[in-house]
């Protein structure tokens, strides 16, 4: 009988033990690591210290953001247009508008209307819509990292919409040139859709101009474009 009461305490204590254990790693790799990638961490300056400068590399080693020392805009615009085409029959043109009322948040809307040479009936042509509210992650002089949440509609020959996830990253390593990516996934007519751009940027002054790649991928639509544009910022 003692036997069995001393290994049931024990039992007891090394479950205890092990509950412990299992607590402070889901809080502190799974939680506290979840709020510090997708949040905020202890470090990092706070959204109302953060501004925006007039325009990427004004104070030409700051990108789209300015360091909590400095003072800038509290609200910024961006609105971009591109060409596309895939070198073949397929083209299309993207425009996209990014309104910021504070550093923290973002809201956004493009759209991208294909249209197939080959096929002489407009019906056939192809564009989507997206509208998202974004969350400026990474504030940094150097690096704006983000991800979103919105919906990304399909008018094709069957029109589908869907709730979609995306997240990107612009890196202003050298004045006047930034490197730029992002991706917008969902699920579009029991299809996985993804969009995604990859751009190499030129800044001058409140001006941008780019060129890149765009890829397209919803089921049988499979879309991989060579892009070239610009944009402005207020």
């Amino acid at each position: 009988m003692k036997n069995f009461l001393l290994l049931s305490v024990l039992l007891g204590n090394s479950l205890s033990v092990t509950a412990q254990v299992w607590e402070v790693l889901l809080e502190t790799f799974l939680i506290d690591g979840f709020w510090y990638t997708m949040i905020e961490s202890p470090e990092e300056p706070k959204w109302h210290e953060t501004t925006f400068a007039s325009y990427p590399y004004d104070l030409r080693e700051n990108g789209l953001f300015l360091p909590p020392d400095l003072e800038g805009d509290q609200s910024r615009v961006n609105i971009n247009l591109h060409f596309q085409n895939d070198e073949s029959n397929i083209s299309g043109i993207f425009g996209r508008i990014k309104y910021s009322p504070i550093s923290l948040l973002t809201l956004e809307t493009s759209r991208l209307q294909y249209f197939d040479s080959g096929k002489p009936d407009d019906t056939e042509n192809v564009n989507l819509t997206s509208a998202s509210l974004i969350y400026n992650r990474l504030r940094h002089h150097k690096i704006h990292a983000w991800w979103g949440i919105g919906g990304l509609w399909l008018d094709a020959d069957e029109n589908a919409g869907s709730f979609s996830f995306n997240a990107g990253a612009n890196y202003f390593f050298k004045d006047p040139i930034s490197l730029y990516g992002e991706a917008i996934f969902a699920g579009l007519n029991d299809e996985f859709a993804a969009l995604v751009q990859a751009r190499i940027q030129v800044h001058l002054r409140r001006y941008l101009f780019y060129g890149g790649y765009h890829h397209t991928n919803i089921g049988v639509i499979n879309i991989g474009s060579w892009i070239i544009g610009g944009g402005v910022y207020f």
